[in-house]
């Protein structure tokens, strides 16, 4: 991906103008971002080691000392074996996405601890960092307009936004601004949300195996919770699979 194509030490760049990834390896860094993220309220998704599914549930408590703590709903478990080494921490909130690899989990109660991690990885851009649609499965939206119903592939998505394509046939020339309301986006794995998208940009451009075909960019201007939250998941689980380990 283009937002991804280098990593730079955190403090050398400034988050609100660089669009690349960050990489924290002072305690106090990584002790500030995780306070951060625990204070915004950040999804939380958990990787047992080899495993491409998330545990989710658990929630970011304050930090106590140098030991990172996770909160457990009663009636949540985690997946074995929690001391094994290999368990990643995907995070989103405060207007990033975290990632990082874990030290052996211990559970107390309904908690789960662990010392801090020696090293995040922050993808933070000046909106939102937008991820890849994956290969091979059926992302798309669909929608009414004047009556008449449309579909169109996603080829990329955000916490803010989502850009689709589609050939001319299949999509009329949407002038920036124009409100789509009720757009149905399926994401894959059952995920289905309604959005009301408004375009930012649509222009032809041409694919050497699909031929001429539609970008439109699209901005999310309303969301129900149960879709942010759905969308936050699915945004993990890209961020897991695509980009560079911490």
């Amino acid at each position: 991906m283009s937002e991804v194509d280098s990593l730079m030490p955190a403090g050398v760049i400034n988050p609100a103008t660089d669009t690349r990834p960050q990489q924290l390896g002072d305690s106090a860094q990584i002790a500030a971002l995780l306070t951060t993220l625990q204070q915004d309220k950040a999804a939380l998704y958990l990787y047992p080691p080899g495993s491409e599914l998330a545990f989710e549930g658990a929630r970011l408590l304050p930090l106590d000392g140098p030991l990172l703590q996770l909160y457990l709903p009663v009636g949540v478990q985690p997946p074995l074996p929690l001391q094994a080494d290999g368990w990643r921490m995907v995070a989103i909130g405060a207007g990033c996405i975290v990632q990082c690899e874990l030290p052996p989990l211990l559970q107390h109660g309904e908690q789960l601890q662990c010392g801090l991690p020696w090293q995040l990885t922050r993808w933070q851009r000046r909106a939102f960092l937008r991820l890849d649609a994956p290969l091979g499965r059926s992302f798309s939206a669909s929608f009414t307009l004047l009556g008449e119903q449309y579909q169109a592939n996603v080829y990329d998505l955000s916490l803010g936004g989502i850009g689709l394509y589609a050939s001319p046939r299949e999509l009329p020339q949407l002038l920036p601004g124009r409100l789509l309301p009720k757009v149905r986006i399926e994401l894959g794995a059952g995920r289905v949300l309604q959005a009301e998208l408004e375009v930012r940009l649509c222009r032809p451009f041409h694919s050497r195996l699909l031929g001429e075909q539609l970008h439109v960019g699209c901005r999310i201007r309303a969301l129900t919770e149960h879709g942010a939250a759905l969308l936050r998941g699915c945004l993990a689980e890209l961020a897991a699979l695509q980009l560079p380990p911490p």
